[in-house]
């Protein structure tokens, strides 16, 4: 049985989110939290002296360093100096970011699971998850894939990816031979996600796959 052929550039395209932007979307939504933070530091440092007012430039610096970290070797670095700065959580997930970009999915599959041992609870937690589901994929261990995808909606419940996740189990049923259970997750994703991009994209693979039976009995 001939496979729809899914390669890398679009895998990735219409796979992996890229966090490294999500993960500055994300910041510019809560900067007003760190704004009023940064000023309550600056309100502490004048009732308790200069060592507050010192954490906070420190604090400062940390975030300096990390938005200039953009390189693998930068990364580990500021976590290495870091490790239990706020900012730790975001360095991490750009880590497992730049390892994926860079097609090392061991070493990016490595620190996304490293990201949910550590933060389980973390804001960002539902993006690590489906890094290590992606990392899987682009390795071709569909099966092991299919497993994470598949887990994702009780393991997160709440997010904005599960549309996603289900679209993403259905491509690796095609890469398993499994059509006709794709096709009924195709068919899911409409149904549950109607307004979703992803529902777009399964209307269509099931265009596709509808042209091809149709070729096929001609």
């Amino acid at each position: 049985m001939s496979h729809e052929k899914i390669d890398r550039k679009e895998l990735r395209h219409d796979g992996l989110v890229d966090t490294v932007s999500l993960v500055s979307l994300h910041l510019h939504k809560h900067s007003k939290a760190y704004l009023v933070a940064a000023v309550a530091c600056v309100i502490a440092a004048v009732l308790i002296g200069y060592s507050s007012h010192r954490g906070q430039v420190t604090q400062t610096q940390t975030r300096s360093e990390l938005a200039a970290a953009v390189t693998v070797e930068q990364l580990q670095d500021f976590l290495a100096a870091h490790p239990a700065a706020p900012e730790a959580p975001v360095a991490l997930l750009r880590l497992a970011d730049e390892f994926y970009r860079k097609g090392n999915y061991s070493q990016a599959e490595a620190s996304y699971r490293d990201f949910l041992g550590r933060y389980p609870q973390g804001e960002l937690v539902d993006l690590a998850g489906l890094g290590v589901a992606y990392s899987l994929e682009s390795r071709g261990e569909f099966a092991e894939a299919l497993r994470e995808y598949a887990a994702f909606p009780t393991r997160f419940r709440d997010s904005a990816f599960l549309p996603q996740a289900l679209f993403n189990a259905a491509r690796c049923l095609i890469r398993l031979g499994r059509t006709q259970e794709a096709l009924r997750t195709y068919q899911e994703v409409i149904g549950r996600y109607p307004r979703s991009i992803f529902a777009g994209f399964s209307r269509e693979r099931l265009a596709f796959f509808s042209g091809k039976q149709d070729t096929a009995g001609s």
